[in-house]
């Protein structure tokens, strides 16, 4: 009897770590908003760490990309610019909403104070700078922020300028 009883056991335990192991993260950012995913937490200190920007966004058509640049800056606010665009202005395409992915590397000071990043598109209400991204680390509570094998996930809304 004790036997059926460990064995039991054993199969709850590698099914509970297999489905936390493979679980998607439930803090993930909606659409819309730009995902920060960045290493908090090493056991030797570095100049660099590496940094994940990721979200989705709505395009007008399916030609659209992205191009997504930082300043090289190694204190104070590390500025970046958020460039969607037409690939091809000679091509038609269908005028339909189309989502587009976002993903890019990139590395990290210790010293930086925070991120913020400008969205620049013409289309969307007419101007070119309507809306940008930023967090300043010092507002943060890494404490409480979601964390997960040293890196730590925030999902930052994105702001209007007035």
């Amino acid at each position: 009897m004790n036997k059926g009883i460990l064995s039991t056991v054993i199969v709850v335990l590698f099914s509970f770590f297999f489905l936390s192991a493979n679980s998607v993260r439930a803090d993930e950012c909606t659409k819309g908003q730009l995902s920060l995913e960045m290493m908090t937490e090493t056991f030797v200190p570095q100049d660099t760490y590496m940094a994940y920007i990721s979200g989705v966004g709505d395009t007008p058509n399916p030609l659209y990309t992205y191009d997504l640049t930082f300043e090289e800056s190694t204190r104070g606010m590390l500025r970046g610019t958020l460039s969607l665009y037409q690939e091809s202005f000679d091509a038609v395409a269908p005028q339909v909403i189309t989502p587009l992915e976002i993903k890019k590397s990139f590395e990290l000071s210790p010293y930086v104070d925070g991120l913020f990043i400008d969205v620049v598109k013409k289309f969307n209400r007419g101007g070119e700078y309507m809306e940008y991204f930023k967090v300043k680390f010092a507002d943060v509570n890494f404490k409480d922020a979601s964390t997960d094998r040293g890196t730590t996930l925030l999902c930052l809304e994105p702001e209007m300028y007035k």
